[in-house]
């Protein structure tokens, strides 16, 4: 995975309520791994060029001890990857 080998990804998540999954999971997962600073997360018509910038200058590292992922404290947050949103 991107994230294995050390890569900052940016993370488009599928939407449901554009008919391309049943729930917004992806939102959820791709709000949380952008909260970690392990990625950045946008829909298509907030990519940018800068977002590729950026992405392509980070990188991550494996934590010793990573905190556990619980998507349901997130829930408020679902559908919405933009930290401005």
């Amino acid at each position: 995975t991107a994230l294995r080998a050390g890569r900052f990804p940016i993370l488009v998540p599928r939407e449901s309520g554009h008919g391309e999954h049943v729930d917004d999971h992806h939102s959820e997962v791709a709000a949380e791994l952008q909260a970690r600073g392990l990625a950045l997360c946008r829909t298509v018509d907030e990519l940018c060029s800068d977002d590729l910038i950026t992405a392509s200058s980070r990188r991550v590292q494996r934590a010793a001890s990573p905190p556990t992922l619980d998507l349901r404290r997130r829930g408020a947050r679902v559908g919405f990857c933009h930290p401005c949103l």
